[in-house]
């Protein structure tokens, strides 16, 4: 059960500068993504799009309220998975962390080359979601990772 916003659940309050940020991973929904011109990173928790070429601010956050921006310090293996820099003051709880300031640095790709693609459907389908997360990932100005190098 994840205890984020939970203030009582605080491990640590850093307050972490972004050229120490500190490594997360998120769990997100891709909007839109058959139109070519209006795709965004959305959050699976709530109704938050990632701005393209800047970090995301969770605004207003204090140790009393749940906002902020979460990341995992773990990989969660569901849904489309980017790795981020988040910075700033920052909340520690024991599955991750809630922090002022995130950047997403890698959107992560599937790893063709895996035993799991044997078949011509599942090539075709990685083919097409790698290729989205490629451009995705352009539009981030970040890199992307494959699934076995995270």
């Amino acid at each position: 059960m994840c205890q984020f916003g939970d203030s009582s659940k605080i491990i640590t309050e850093l307050q972490v500068p972004k050229d120490k940020a500190i490594i997360g991973w998120r769990n997100n929904y891709i909007t839109n993504s058959f139109n070519e011109s209006d795709k965004y990173l959305r959050s699976i928790s709530n109704n938050y799009l990632y701005p393209k070429n800047e970090d995301a601010e969770g605004l207003g956050l204090e140790r009393e309220n749940s906002l902020g921006i979460y990341n995992y310090n773990y990989n969660n293996y569901n849904n489309i998975q980017i790795k981020t820099l988040h910075y700033g003051k920052i909340f520690s709880y024991k599955e991750g962390y809630r922090s002022e300031y995130c950047k997403v640095t890698h959107l992560i790709i599937l790893d063709k080359d895996s035993n799991w693609f044997k078949d011509e459907k599942t090539v075709s389908f990685a083919n097409y979601f790698n290729n989205l997360l490629e451009q995705l990932a352009k539009e981030y100005n970040c890199e992307t990772l494959e699934w076995d190098k995270r």
